[in-house]
């Protein structure tokens, strides 16, 4: 069933308020809410669409993280943080838009294999490490001008997979990116700078298609 939050004045959904509800299938959030706890929704397995509303400051920790059926997610203009694991492991989401948080965070959408198309509107300002790992059907991830702060934000599982290819609107690396922003994949039993370092494509600025 949907739950329809929007007949209420809520102002904050509470920490595990529907963990493991699994004949939950879909919900919107209201304007009036300003903060999603921590594992509010995880293991929602029914779960199949989120809308999150720009009132939303914040999405916590793990939030909606082994949702395996979820696959959208759309996060409005205004919402300011994407917590850490926030979608961990939703094998099946394909798409995800962001059209406005400030910080995606670690973790956020790492282990999310089935992810096809991932938007990141102007005004998102920080890539945090780890948020994208993972993540091999992606073919692109335009990176607006308005980024200024990235982590190693996509590891993959091995050096064969070089997905996805990042496009920047930045003509080169900003000063607020961490200088292997963009590395996929090393040897451990080398390290770092021994010749066994695997990196995703970059194009420099580029415009939305």
């Amino acid at each position: 069933p949907l739950i329809p939050l929007y007949f209420f004045r809520i102002l904050y959904v509470s920490s595990n308020a529907f963990l493991e509800c699994t004949s939950l299938t879909s919900t919107i959030s209201p304007e009036s809410v300003t903060s999603i706890g921590e594992e509010t929704f995880t293991f929602c397995k029914g779960l199949t669409e989120i809308i999150i509303q720009g009132g939303v400051a914040k999405i916590g920790e793990r939030t909606f993280s082994s949702c395996k059926g979820l696959n959208e997610v759309v996060i409005r203009d205004g919402v300011k943080e994407i917590g850490e694991n926030a979608f961990f492991s939703c094998k099946n989401l394909c798409n995800v838009k962001i059209m406005g948080a400030a910080v995606v965070g670690r973790d956020s959408f790492a282990c999310c294999n089935n992810v096809q198309d991932i938007y990141l509107a102007d005004g998102v300002e920080a890539l945090v490490s780890g948020c994208f790992d993972f993540i091999e059907k992606t073919e692109s991830i335009f990176i607006p001008s308005s980024v200024k702060t990235v982590g190693q934000i996509s590891s993959q599982n091995d050096a064969s997979c070089k997905a996805p290819l990042f496009r920047c609107a930045a003509p080169s690396r900003p000063e607020g990116w961490y200088k292997d922003w963009n590395l996929a994949y090393y040897d451990p039993r080398f390290g770092l700078g021994h010749g066994h370092d695997h990196y995703h494509p970059v194009e420099w600025g580029q415009e939305r298609e």
